[in-house]
C-alpha cells in the first residue's frame, strides 16, 4: 500500500493496482437510455439526484441503488436545480417542472411535480428546457426555440427575445452575479441581459457561429465556455482565448479549490478532462481518455 492509499500486488500476469478512490462506472438503470446521464445536482440537504435520456433518478446510500423518481419517469431530463422553500425545479423535454414544497420525511422518489410549460418530449423540441438559473432572486430557464423565460409562479414568460428579435435557441444560462444573465445559443455565440434588454456583448465575438452548451465562471472572475469548437475562457481586459480547442465540450464545473483557476469538463469522445489556467504557462489540460468500447454515444 503506498502512501495514496493505493494497493498493488503481483500476480501471475504482472503488477495490478487497486484504488479505492478512483472513479468506477456506475449504472442507473436497465436500459442504455436510462445510463445517459445528462446532468447531476446535489441538493441543500445533501441527496444526489441524476438527469438521464429516461426519468430523473435518486441515489439511495443506504442501499447503493437509483430510484427513479416516479412522477418524471421517461422523461429526457436537462437541468434541476432548487427554489428558495426547497422545492425542485426540473427542465427536461417535456418542459418545466415545480416539485412539491419538501416534508419532514418526505420520499423524493414519490415527490409530486406539477409541470408549468409543456414542450412534445423530443429532445429538439420547441418548448424543451435546457438551463435553469437564479438571477437577482428570480428563476430564469432557457426554453429552446422560445427563448428565456422567467417563472413567476405558478406562471412563466418570455423575457427575451421579445417582439421576434433576436435568437430563440437558447441552451445555457450563467448569472455573472447580479450584473447581468449570460445566455448561450446554438449557433449565435453569448448574449448578455441585464434584466431588461440583452445584447451581444463584443468581447466574446469569438464565441460567435458557436454552440454554447455550457458556462462556469471560477472565484478569480474567469468565464468559461463549453462549446462545439473547445473550450473557451475570458477574462476582463483581456481576449477570449481557446483552452481546449481539439475537444468536443458538453459541460462545465469550477474547480471548488480556492488555490485553483479551472474547470472540469465533459466532453463527446474526449473522456473527462480538467483545465487549469496557470498565470506562467497559460492554460494547462489533463485528460481521462476512455477506451473506444467505452465511449460515449453522441448526444
Amino acid at each position: 500500500v503506498d502512501r495514496e492509499g493505493v494497493v498493488w500486488f503481483g500476480t501471475d500476469r504482472g503488477v495490478c493496482r487497486f484504488d479505492p478512490q478512483s472513479p468506477r462506472v456506475e449504472s442507473i438503470g436497465g436500459s442504455a437510455e436510462s445510463n445517459f446521464v445528462r446532468t447531476l445536482y446535489q441538493t441543500s440537504d445533501g441527496r444526489v439526484l441524476a438527469g438521464t435520456n429516461r426519468g430523473l433518478f435518486l441515489y439511495d446510500g443506504a442501499t447503493q441503488t437509483w430510484l427513479t423518481v416516479t412522477d418524471l419517469a421517461r422523461n429526457i431530463i436537462y437541468a434541476i436545480t432548487e427554489d428558495k422553500y426547497g422545492r425542485l425545479l426540473v427542465g427536461s423535454a417535456s418542459g418545466f417542472f415545480v416539485g412539491a414544497r419538501p416534508e419532514p420525511e418526505s420520499q423524493t422518489e414519490s415527490q409530486a411535480f406539477t409541470r408549468v410549460e409543456a414542450s412534445a418530449g423530443n429532445a429538439d423540441a420547441v418548448g424543451s428546457i435546457r438551463a435553469i438559473t437564479r438571477f437577482r432572486d428570480g428563476i430564469y430557464f432557457a426554453s429552446f426555440k422560445r427563448g428565456v423565460e422567467l417563472f413567476e409562479d405558478p406562471r412563466v414568460r418570455i423575457v427575451w427575445p421579445r417582439e421576434g428579435g433576436g435568437t430563440r435557441e437558447v441552451i445555457s444560462l450563467l448569472a455573472d452575479g447580479d450584473t447581468r444573465l449570460l445566455i448561450g445559443t446554438t449557433n449565435d455565440g453569448v448574449f448578455s441581459f441585464d434584466g431588461q434588454e440583452a445584447e451581444a456583448d463584443p468581447a466574446f465575438a469569438k464565441l460567435r457561429d458557436s454552440t454554447v452548451r455550457s458556462i462556469a465562471r471560477t472565484s478569480d472572475g474567469t468565464l468559461w465556455f463549453a462549446t462545439n469548437r473547445g473550450v473557451y475562457l475570458c477574462r476582463s481586459g483581456y481576449d477570449c482565448v481557446v483552452a481546449g480547442p481539439e475537444f468536443d465540450a458538453r459541460s462545465l464545473v469550477a474547480i471548488r479549490a480556492s488555490n485553483s483557476n479551472g474547470v472540469w469538463c465533459a466532453t463527446t469522445g474526449g473522456g473527462l478532462v480538467k483545465i487549469v489556467l496557470d498565470d506562467q504557462l497559460g492554460p494547462i489540460v489533463a485528460q481521462s481518455q476512455p477506451s473506444p468500447a467505452q465511449s460515449p454515444e453522441q448526444p
